[in-house]
């Protein structure tokens, strides 16, 4: 891991707790809106069923699960422990930032097609 790569993450885990937790929160929430249409999509089209009608909510609640999981391993800690800084909380970060660009082109994208 390069110096710069270093400092970064270095920075982002030194923020309180508290910080992370809705930092994590947000992300998970990010890939949630992020995906969900294209669950929706995907199911709807190949796979749909009426006995089967949940289980775009139950993917969609996975993948937002392991982000969350992930950003609690990685990125949160547990009590009184501070992660190392690694590639992991780089790597998590932009996949969060993907997912939050993906979720502000979709809105946009949206309110201008409602015009």
């Amino acid at each position: 891991m390069g110096n710069l790569s270093k400092n970064l993450a270095m920075r982002l885990i030194q923020l309180p707790r508290l910080i992370r937790i809705v930092i994590a929160l947000f992300f998970a929430a990010m890939v949630t809106l992020a995906i969900f249409s294209l669950v929706d999509h995907v199911y709807l089209r190949y796979f749909f069923t009426v006995e089967t009608r949940m289980i775009p909510a139950l993917v969609t609640v996975a993948i937002a699960s392991v982000m969350y999981i992930w950003g609690w391993w990685g990125y949160i800690g547990t009590v009184n422990t501070t992660p190392s800084p690694s590639n992991h909380v780089l790597i998590y970060f932009g996949v969060g930032s993907i997912a939050t660009i993906t979720v502000i082109v979709l809105f946009v994208q949206g309110f201008s097609l409602a015009q």
